[in-house]
């Protein structure tokens, strides 16, 4: 295809409403945590998405369990529902991390348990964009997303604004997670970076993709 018929069209959320509705004091924050039954001061990994085999929340829960066991204290916010539910429960159970489980959550209600987190996991084998990576981005999140999610070429760079991993890869993304969490300002560093990243990829420039494309139709070089 002839570069010149190639548009980027920003496939994006509201990142305004994400942004703002996610943004909270440090009582605010503290708070929800022990709402969602979270310990207000250890780091928090949170998963956001369909409870599927193929996105491996699985992964996410033995990650943070190499972590605990190494002695680097983490904890796993798993939000949404699905298949394989029970199986999570049961292997949560046998772990010594703890693990939330809130089942489905509203859109309305989101981007503050995303703001709740520290990092954002999903270490998904296939997915063909993966839209809560642009929420947890909006929310001030560090990302760690499975390296075929359709995300993660525009979105994701490693060690800018987090990482792209081996679906499945459990000692990778641990590391990873403790690459992340492990400084302060490697945190801090990556959180404002997902914010600047995810600020170019809105509605407007959406918008200016779309008008960009139909001009080239209507007015052909």
């Amino acid at each position: 295809m002839p570069e010149s018929k190639i548009t980027l069209v920003p496939y994006t959320v509201d990142n305004e409403r994400f942004r703002t509705a996610s943004l909270m004091t440090d009582n605010e924050r503290r708070a929800l945590r022990q709402e969602l039954g979270l310990v207000p001061d250890v780091p928090v990994v949170v998963y956001a998405s369909k409870l599927q085999a193929r996105k491996h929340p699985d992964s996410v829960i033995r990650s943070a369990e190499l972590l605990v066991q190494a002695g680097f204290p983490v904890q796993v916010l798993l939000i949404g529902s699905g298949e394989m539910d029970q199986s999570l429960r049961l292997l949560a159970s046998q772990q010594t991390v703890h693990v939330s489980f809130t089942g489905f959550v509203n859109q309305s209600l989101l981007p503050r348990y995303l703001g709740a987190g520290d990092v954002f996991v999903l270490p998904s084998e296939e997915e063909p964009w993966g839209l809560i990576v642009n929420e947890a981005m909006c929310a001030g999140l560090p990302v760690v997303v499975g390296q075929h999610a359709g995300c993660v070429a525009d979105l994701v760079t490693d060690g800018y604004n987090g990482f792209a991993v081996t679906p499945g890869d459990d000692q990778e993304l641990a590391m990873r997670l403790r690459q992340i969490l492990s400084d302060a300002n490697t945190l801090s560093s990556m959180s404002a970076n997902s914010r600047e990243r995810i600020s170019t990829w809105s509605y407007a420039q959406c918008v200016s993709g779309w008008r960009s494309a139909l001009d080239k139709v209507a007015r052909p070089a």
